[in-house]
């Protein structure tokens, strides 16, 4: 099993090139590459010269004996204003797919529409990731991509994490029911689970089973706040979270989405180095316990 890093939170540190020699250096095998720029209208992707850019990606990758193993497409974006959506959110969320083909990814990771009260418009958020999906699965085509679909969480007015789209297992099969294409599968992060209030990482793994789960999103947290920490660095069982995904025969990479609440603390570059590395090591670890 391949082990892959969030790249978002060390190139900000380091910059890319330095990120990607870095990334290697800690044995990782691939990235996932984060296009969160993307949000904004000057993201050097929406420049006339971004497939060059992506080129010059690839050629740090090869040069480093790493790839892109998935990409995470923007999603703080206003959802909730028509223009924005339909001249930013919408056309951008495009390019990052375009981005994710250029660079080789075989999955994008695309957040579902999550941006109102979950429990007063949840079924309307759903018909409206219908919509939204079934737009994007075309272009995911063309490009020669899979997307995957990521299971989400909300906090509340007092700040206490609650259920959000696709939280609930039974929530997030019907996503897939209903789209019926196979350019579509479930990115399960672990993390959130336990954060929508409504069962385990292990559980959701379980009943969404071999064939729809392709992608991680593999992190710790203290049940409280998504916190994407290394593993055993919070309260998640890990255990049965690796005995689920042996059970469900599972075949993709282990992406550590680790994130800036772990890594601003080693910005020297040599501690940098050692924080990755001990990342890699921790993924590697649960990789063994699944493929044993």
């Amino acid at each position: 099993m391949r082990t892959t890093a969030t790249t978002g939170p060390i190139f900000d540190i380091v910059g890319r090139e330095k990120g990607i020699s870095i990334i290697a250096k800690a044995g990782y095998d691939c990235l996932d590459f984060s296009l969160g720029s993307l949000v904004r209208m000057d993201s050097e992707w929406l420049l006339p010269d971004y497939k060059e850019r992506a080129a010059e990606v690839v050629r740090l990758c090869k040069e480093n004996g790493i790839c892109v193993g998935q990409t995470h497409t923007p999603f703080l974006f206003r959802w909730e204003d028509p223009e924005a959506k339909a001249n930013i959110a919408i056309p951008n969320t495009i390019r990052a797919l375009e981005v994710s083909g250029l660079l080789g990814a075989p999955i994008a990771i695309v957040h579902p529409l999550h941006h109102l009260n979950y429990k007063d418009y949840g079924e309307m958020e759903f018909k409206q990731n219908i919509e939204f999906y079934q737009m994007l699965a075309p272009y995911a085509k063309q490009f020669g991509i899979k997307i995957g679909i990521e299971n989400m969480f909300q906090y509340d007015s007092m700040g206490n994490t609650i259920r959000d789209t696709f939280a609930d297992i039974e929530e997030y099969k019907r996503i897939f029911e209903v789209l019926n294409d196979d350019v579509f599968v479930a990115c399960v992060d672990v993390g959130h689970s336990g954060l929508g209030r409504c069962c385990t990482a292990g559980d959701m793994l379980r009943a969404l089973g071999h064939d729809l789960v392709k992608a991680l999103h593999v992190h710790d947290n203290d049940n409280e706040r998504d916190r994407h920490t290394v593993p055993y660095l919070g309260t998640m069982d890990w255990d049965d979270i690796c005995a689920a995904l042996k059970e469900i025969r599972y075949e993709g990479d282990m992406c550590m989405e680790v994130l800036g609440g772990y890594y601003k603390r080693f910005t020297d570059p040599d501690l940098l180095l050692d924080a990755v590395h001990f990342a890699n090591r921790i993924g590697r670890h649960l990789a063994k316990k699944i493929e044993e």
